[in-house]
């Protein structure tokens, strides 16, 4: 029995104390509601001020978190037992709600927080009573609770009370943890057989609800996951309440246990995630989108710690989940890519990581149209976690997906700000352009939609550079809204193999184009530079694309599209005076970069390889130490000789040498060039390839990677190059036929 106190019969308590509980009584019963009906509960500060209950409720409160936690004795026993009879006081009246949530969180944390009762008991003075003291104190938390919940017995208020255990659920601590899922679980038992329970029309954090239970099942203590399948079955017999309200619930006897048993399964130590799929199967009829999305974001949610057992856990409900229910998730991804984006930052163990990026690429195979949406909303400018999100959901693409990965961004790019009025949102795309056309696979996708993503972006500069967009408080100094659209214009430059930036920089190219006064002769330049160094075919596609901007496209359009028919203009002279035999000026010819030559580095390396082997090593350490050159051509061009010759090397190679050289590839992956990030990113497949051959203890010669691959057929989709173009005057022909056919139309 408690006393009003809620403290056990036969308990000393200090004489101040039991003065000051017996004037509170007093009040409640005397002046409670005289004392309500003066109170203002706008402002909190004001009830303590005017309120006598709340002024003792105040200093309870003060005195429970003054109380130091390595210690128990029977005054500390007693004051929170005073501080959770106060808590069921406060609850009678409706006003006093948020007093009386307050004083039960300092209770709760002032319990679980004790150290373990064997470091109690070797603490105390008194080598007896410490087990007795706190049993008294976790027994009548446990009371209290079940009280509260039986004056308004709802699964709201049920809610409400397990809200106060959660954060002890996943505690680091297991003496926290076992006292949290002891809690947990008799109000479950007591919500479970309580017959006037009320059931809300939809289960409010019924997927949280299962999702604590689960990981708990998993808990490296026994006893924890014990208990915690237990809380299933009452968790399962509140629900079962729901479906059939004539059941009865006075108590769980032994043939519903039974029942129970059959369809959630039994806890196996050994391997408790073998009833993960049967819970959530016989759980699924009764859990919304909204529910199952919190199921799934628990799981996730648990990530932050470094636990095996709990990987393990989130491990199994995830894939549960993806496998068997992702139609639940529909009309949830941007909830769940927004909670995968703000937990990557608490996340750092890398198993962890990868099952959180499953999830998200998982998703993406099925809804890759708002799987990329949801992207594009996590920030802005985007920060190394939304990159290491493009550049994962990229890697784990087949080519098919990658198509319409990039087809929604180009789609999302192409929009018109002017129209929308948001200016931003092209900004976000060419940025998400940017790190996916980083990674290497994405080149031979790229090839399809260059030319429109090519015009696209110069059309995006344009309507930049004439509008003043908003800076962000936070990023005020950093903040240029043409960079953004430029730096995604280089990065697929280079992913498609035009290779024409040099020229293009010589004649302050960007400057132009970004200046708001000269950007009709940076585009004029960028044509120019683009006929005399790209593909027929590629000239063919950017010239139908063009006529439409002409008849159709709002000023910015044209403006882009006259510019370069200024220039597909200057071309077509120069091939009638080659038709007509007419005499054309010298043309200046410069050699150029390795970089716009790689099949030349790649002879080169095989020949240093084959006549000069005792070197070898000396040229990679020279070629390591250029790499931090602050001159951007020998700083790619040092990387790109790195990634070709370790791959003539093949298994001569050291692997300390290999490490060391991978680990400075992986820095200049994220180098502020994009040239060099993607000449890095070629070079750290190469050499990923040689380690990789070389730890499976595979003999011969390296196969190339997949992106030397792709370079190969690139350029065998590419066979005329800019010269082969002016030879042939029949390519003049099929141009003007396809004009007139376009300006007929």
């Amino acid at each position: 029995m408690l006393h009003e106190s809620g403290v056990k019969s036969g308990t000393l308590q200090p004489a101040s104390t039991r003065m000051a509980l017996s004037n509170f009584n007093k009040m409640c019963t005397t002046s409670t509601q005289e004392s309500i009906s003066d109170m203002s509960w706008d402002n909190p500060l004001n009830c303590w001020n005017e309120s006598p209950q709340l002024q003792l409720a105040k200093q309870i409160m003060t005195q429970i978190s003054d109380l130091p936690l390595d210690t128990i004795d029977s005054d500390s026993v007693v004051l929170r037992c005073q501080g959770m009879q106060l808590t069921e006081d406060l609850s009678k009246v409706e006003s006093f709600f948020w007093a009386r949530e307050k004083l039960l969180h300092i209770c709760i944390a002032s319990i679980f927080a004790l150290p373990p009762v064997d470091t109690l008991q070797r603490k105390a003075e008194e080598k007896v009573g410490v087990q007795a003291l706190y049993d008294q104190i976790e027994q009548a938390l446990q009371t209290t609770l079940k009280c509260l919940l039986s004056e308004r017995p709802s699964t709201n208020d049920l809610l409400v009370l397990l809200n106060h255990l959660a954060p002890w659920m996943t505690s680091e601590q297991e003496h926290e943890r076992a006292r949290a899922v002891s809690a947990y679980i008799s109000l479950l038992e007591c919500a479970a057989t309580d017959p006037t329970l009320y059931m809300s029309d939809e289960f409010h954090k019924l997927g949280l609800l299962i999702g604590q239970l689960c990981l708990r099942i998993f808990d490296s203590d026994m006893t924890i996951g014990s208990q915690a399948m237990k809380g299933i079955y009452f968790l399962y017999s509140i629900i079962q309440h729901q479906k059939d309200i004539n059941m009865e619930v006075e108590s769980l006897d032994a043939e519903q246990y039974e029942i129970y048993k059959g369809k959630l399964g039994t806890y196996v130590p050994l391997n408790p995630g073998q009833n993960v799929s049967q819970i959530i199967k016989e759980f699924e009829p009764f859990l919304t989108s909204r529910q199952m999305t919190e199921l799934l974001l628990t799981a996730i949610g648990c990530l932050k710690e470094s636990n095996r057992k709990t990987m393990v856990a989130s491990y199994t409900i995830t894939h549960v989940i993806l496998e068997e229910y992702k139609h639940h998730l529909s009309k949830q991804i941007p909830e769940i890519v927004d909670k995968i984006y703000l937990q990557l930052g608490s996340i750092y163990h890398y198993q962890n990581r990868q099952i959180v990026m499953k999830v998200m690429c998982s998703l993406a195979h099925t809804y890759m149209q708002e799987v990329c949406n949801a992207l594009l909303q996590c920030c802005f400018p985007i920060d190394r976690f939304a990159t290491e999100m493009w550049y994962v959901l990229t890697k784990e693409c087949s080519y098919d997906e990658l198509t319409e990965l990039m087809n929604i961004l180009l789609k999302n790019l192409q929009t018109n700000p002017r129209t929308t009025g948001d200016y931003i949102a092209p900004l976000i795309t060419a940025s998400a352009f940017r790190r996916v056309l980083a990674v290497p696979k994405c080149s031979h996708v790229a090839l399809y939609i260059y030319p429109r993503l090519l015009l696209t972006l110069l059309v995006q500069v344009h309507y930049s550079i004439r509008h003043q967009v908003r800076r962000n408080s936070v990023y005020q100094e950093e903040l240029n809204p043409v960079s953004f659209l430029v730096k995604a214009l280089k990065t697929l430059l280079l992913a498609v193999k035009c290779f024409f930036e040099s020229a293009f920089e010589k004649e302050r190219g960007w400057e132009l184009l970004t200046s708001s006064e000269d950007h009709h002769r940076g585009v004029g330049l960028f044509a120019r530079v683009l006929i005399q160094n790209s593909y027929h075919y590629d000239l063919l596609r950017i010239l139908y694309l063009l006529v439409p901007f002409l008849e159709r496209g709002d000023e910015e359009h044209q403006i882009t599209a006259m510019a370069f028919f200024v220039e597909n203009c200057k071309y077509t002279l120069d091939e009638s005076t080659q038709f007509l035999g007419w005499k054309l000026p010298k043309q200046v010819v410069c050699e150029k970069a390795w970089y716009e030559h790689e099949e030349v580095l790649d002879e080169i390396c095989q020949y240093l390889v084959q006549k000069h082997q005792g070197t070898l090593q000396r040229f990679l350490y020279q070629s390591l130490f250029y790499t931090a050159s602050p001159l951007l051509p020998i700083r790619r061009a040092s990387i790109m000789f790195l990634g070709f010759l370790i791959l003539h090397m093949d298994s001569k190679a050291q692997k300390v040498d290999l490490d060391v050289i991978n680990h400075a590839l992986e820095v200049l992956l994220h180098d502020n060039d994009e040239s060099v990030c993607l000449a890095a990113a070629h070079a750290h497949e190469r050499v990923f390839a040689v380690l990789s051959q070389q730890l499976n203890g595979s003999d011969g010669k390296c196969k190339p990677v997949a992106s030397d691959t792709n370079e190969k057929q690139i350029r065998n989709v590419r066979p005329q190059s800019a010269t082969s173009i002016r030879s042939n005057s029949s390519n003049l022909l099929s141009i003007i036929c396809l004009w007139k056919s376009a300006n007929k139309k």
